[in-house]
């Protein structure tokens, strides 16, 4: 099975590095980068040929006054059919936004917190779901009840 390319992008590298670290140490099926910046991953998608991109796990603010709000709605422009999750202790929806992983308060300072995260990161099943388009909505709600989808 081709694995599912997912890239994590939050405002603050330690966060970053919890949670790379925590898939390290656990493993994972699918190919996983890391950004503190949404250009990256947007450079990527606009790439001739594009690079393929199945879920985007965004923080809410980054530098320079950018929302994950207005990263979704730029990447989905370009890749429609990604998977776009909010990992942020304080959440902003559009219609962009597929859903929501919840981020305890704490996860600043205990990367143990990022716990539903790391799990879905590690798991092989939500790589398959990711992969395969259209996504599944119905499996995914079932076999994943820590992200809260919206308007699926």
């Amino acid at each position: 099975m081709e694995r599912a390319y997912i890239a994590v992008v939050q405002k603050h590298e330690s966060v970053l590095e919890d949670i790379k670290q925590s898939v390290e140490e656990k493993g994972t099926p699918n190919e996983v980068a890391y950004s503190t910046s949404p250009v990256y991953v947007i450079k990527r998608a606009d790439l001739r040929p594009p690079q393929p991109i199945d879920v985007v796990i965004s923080g809410n603010i980054f530098d320079h006054g950018r929302s994950g709000t207005e990263f979704a709605k730029d990447l989905k422009m370009l890749v429609p059919d990604v998977l776009f999750l909010m990992y942020s202790i304080m959440p902003e929806v559009n219609e962009q936004i597929d859903g929501i992983i919840e981020k305890p308060d704490w996860a600043l300072i205990d990367s143990e917190l990022h716990g539903n995260l790391v799990e879905i990161l590690t798991s092989q099943e939500f790589g398959e779901i990711a992969k395969r388009k259209p996504i599944d909505y119905n499996r995914l709600r079932e076999q994943f009840p820590q992200i809260q989808l919206l308007n699926h």
